[in-house]
């Protein structure tokens, strides 16, 4: 969160690491001149906010890392310090969002950052992160909570799934 933390993306830079492949983990301590270079290069930055929240009191400048244009994906840090699971992490994000962004991000784009955003930062894109023929078979259903379908997938809690396909075979589900 301080300078020192912030001067750790400038060793990146000065090692020609900061390139498109780079998938960087909270990023609490950057500001919108590093996330204007981060968008340059390709980069993802994974928001983590419950484990920002516990670990360091607040969360990556999310809103500056989007305006600048940076690839975004959402995923828990660990369990032992955030969320569980991204289903849990995608309640954080979003009540995060309402609350403190002021409703920055739509449903969409905060189920995009779970399912296809986190496909494009690892470069499986043409094989996992949409259900597109071809892609492998990888699947979550849950109860109809909501109308909109990404807002469902939102309000999701564990006991809402119903069936978790993983390359086309069913590990998890009610008969």
């Amino acid at each position: 969160m301080d300078e020192s933390s912030r001067a750790e993306f400038d060793i990146l830079v000065n090692n020609n690491l900061l390139v498109g492949e780079l998938v960087l983990i909270h990023g609490v301590a950057l500001g919108p001149t590093e996330f204007q270079q981060m968008a340059s290069a390709g980069s993802t930055l994974v928001w983590s906010p419950l484990s920002n929240l516990l670990l360091y009191g607040q969360t990556a400048d999310i809103a500056a890392a989007k305006a600048a244009g940076v690839h975004l994906t959402l995923a828990p840090d660990w369990s032992p310090s955030g969320s569980k699971s991204p289903l849990h992490e995608l309640k954080v994000a979003d009540l995060w969002d309402d609350e403190m962004l002021g409703d920055l991000f739509t449903d969409y784009e905060l189920v995009e950052m779970v399912t296809s955003g986190a496909a494009r930062a690892t470069n499986w894109q043409e094989d996992v992160g949409t259900i597109t023929p071809g892609t492998a078979a990888d699947l979550v259903v849950v109860d109809n909570l909501h109308a909109n379908p990404y807002r469902n997938l939102i309000n999701a809690v564990d006991p809402d799934v119903r069936l978790s396909i993983v390359g086309g075979l069913a590990l998890y589900g009610d008969e």
